[in-house]
């Protein structure tokens, strides 16, 4: 208990570690609903200009984005030269091209083609869901197909965030949810360099101390732990109850993801830490990692996990920020339990196996002087 108490000590003390796990996230996230908030809101948006492009007949693509026509949407259809050359010159903010995969072509990134890209990814999730009523439950496509042309959009739109209508931009905070589990790594990659003999001279006290080396691993793990989950803890009330983003509608489940995403994020940084490398290797290494499978949740690009789900699926089932952000989306959008406790499994056992090796590496150090 004394232990844990002077090691939590120590590592509330590494301000560089606290700021990217608790307050870069937080401040993230304002940024996030500063850019994003109520983008969604058609009463308060001018109508955004963009191109139809037929390359090929998909009528039902054709008619989603007419039913957006002067509400969202002021849809023109061009041919491909004129489309491009409005685009160029900024008469449309992006160009939809219709066949049998639809495709959006953007000149930059700001609100409106944000908007306009949230709406094809929209699209490309009533088509799977239509798919997967196809294979699972026949008889429900034509009551979704219902749905989908009245005014009555609950259907669809009833899997929300605590009560509040699902809009894409979300997928943006579970992506950043994830990362914030993730960013554990920095106080897990100190404390494990506080473990390694040969990395810190701190380590080599700790090393010939009386105190047995699993009961001193275990101790380390359970510090950054606390530390990280409650950060998330503090980032999820932040978003719930001061930005509105609702995320904590089935909270017990919510909590489950984050502890096993805060798990991992420490195990791996201990490990990390106990590297025989450079100090600013084993920084790189944590920090390109992290972000990187970040980027490929969605954080940076929001629509980049839909990208690798038609390009290599394989990626998206094996990413752990993606299983993080997932189970957020299958829990809170559209309330598939089964979805979710496959992801959760998942995470559990990177997050068991990641601190395993971790201890089980800590543990058979052994060195020939100190």
């Amino acid at each position: 208990m004394v232990q844990f108490k002077y090691r939590l000590i120590q590592a509330l003390r590494q301000r560089a570690n606290i700021f990217w796990g608790l307050f870069f996230p937080l401040l993230l996230a304002t940024l996030f609903h500063v850019s994003f908030g109520g983008i969604m809101d058609t009463e308060h948006f001018e109508t955004i200009k963009a191109a139809l492009v037929t390359e090929e007949s998909n009528e039902t693509f054709e008619q989603a984005l007419g039913g957006l026509d002067r509400n969202i949407l002021d849809l023109r259809k061009m041919d491909p030269e004129t489309a491009e050359k409005a685009l160029a010159d900024g008469s449309v903010a992006g160009i939809f091209y219709s066949g049998q995969t639809p495709r959006l072509t953007v000149a930059k990134n700001g609100t409106a083609e944000t908007i306009l890209s949230g709406i094809l990814r929209q699209y490309n999730e009533y088509v799977r869901i239509a798919s997967d009523l196809a294979v699972s439950d026949p008889d429900k496509i034509g009551t979704f197909f219902q749905y989908l042309q009245s005014d009555d959009t609950d259907y669809i739109q009833n899997v929300s965030l605590g009560g509040s209508s699902y809009d894409t931009i979300t997928d943006y905070f579970f992506a950043l949810i994830a990362m914030a589990c993730f960013f554990g790594c920095y106080t897990g990659q100190a404390l494990g360099e506080q473990s390694a003999a040969n990395v810190s001279p701190l380590a080599a006290r700790r090393a010939v101390s009386p105190e047995t080396r699993l009961k001193s691993i275990l101790t380390d793990l359970l510090v950054g732990f606390i530390i990280q989950f409650v950060s998330v803890l503090i980032l999820l009330f932040y978003l719930n109850f001061a930005l509105d983003v609702h995320v904590l509608a089935h909270p017990a489940q919510m909590l489950l993801i984050t502890a096993l995403g805060c798990l991992l994020g420490v195990s791996f940084g201990i490990f990390v830490g106990t590297l025989n490398a450079k100090a600013g290797t084993r920084v790189l290494l944590t920090t390109a990692l992290s972000l990187f499978l970040c980027f490929l949740s969605g954080l940076m690009y929001g629509q980049m996990k839909q990208v690798i789900e038609d390009a290599a699926p394989i990626i998206n089932r094996l990413n752990p920020a993606a299983l993080i952000s997932d189970a957020f989306y299958y829990l809170n959008v559209y309330e598939d339990t089964a979805a979710f406790a496959s992801r959760a499994a998942l995470l559990g056992i990177y997050s068991a196996g990641i601190t395993a090796i971790a201890v089980i590496l800590l543990r058979r150090n052994r060195y020939a002087s100190i």
